[in-house]
Formats: C-alpha cells, structure tokens, sequence
C-alpha cells in the first residue's frame, strides 16, 4: 500500500474550491494545504495534500501560515523541468490532515479547538466521486 505519514508547519493559509464539472451544486468542497516538513539532516520537503469535505472546510477554517500539523495518505511524486533541473513535488491524495497546534480563532475571533468543528467524516459513497482534478 501507498501511504506516508508527515508533521510540519501549514506554509500557507488554504482555500476552498470545488470544482464544477462533477460538483455543479458545490456539496463536495477540496482544498490543498501545502506542509513544510524537515528532515534530521536540516532539509525541508514541501507536500501538497488534497483534503475534501468536511475536512476540507476545517483546514480553510482554521489552519493559518505557521500552523503544526501531521498529515497522511497516498503519496504521488510529480516531475518537472524548470531552467534544465529537474524538480520533484510531493502530493499527498485524499490526504487526513490532523490539527496540532493552531491560531485557534475562529472569523469572528472567537477561541475554538478546531477538532470540536471537524464535520463528520465522509461517507464511502462521497469520495468515489474523487472531486480532485488531478
């Protein structure tokens, strides 16, 4: 099985999208939280991981730039080639994203744990679909 398991620091704040094509009513929101993870050697690796529904609404919520968080699922490396060097990027699919240590504010600034707000977990049936676009 396909699986990896990271910790690390939210590098940006998410947003939501949806993607129209399979979600004309937008009932399956996904976002990606890119995760700046280090190694014992003092290198950093970026993940890109794609999280849908209620999940995802959480991450928009309440993770902000600087934020910790661990995170798994199925890893997928990407190539490309930019000035004649090759760049890997990390992609993590249909990822769980765990809330470490976050801001804990809410939009109107009010002090929440962000797993009291997490929406139930998806339902089989939901994820088939696989809204993600790539």
């Amino acid at each position: 099985m396909n699986k990896i398991a990271i910790a690390g620091r939210v590098v940006e704040k998410p947003v939501l999208y949806y993607n129209d094509q399979i979600d004309p009513n937008h009932e399956h929101p996904f976002t990606y939280v890119k995760i700046a993870a280090d190694d014992r050697r003092g290198n950093t690796e970026f993940f890109t991981v794609s999280t849908v529904n209620g999940s995802a609404t959480a991450c928009v919520e309440y993770l902000d730039k600087g934020d910790i968080v661990s995170a798994e699922g199925a890893i997928t490396i990407k190539q490309s080639l930019k000035d004649g060097k090759v760049y890997n990027s990390l992609f993590i699919k249909n990822g769980y994203v765990q809330f470490e240590k976050t801001s804990g504010k809410t939009a109107e600034g009010e002090t929440e744990t962000a797993q009291e707000v997490i929406a139930e977990p998806a339902v089989v049936s939901e994820l088939e679909a696989d809204p993600l676009p790539f």
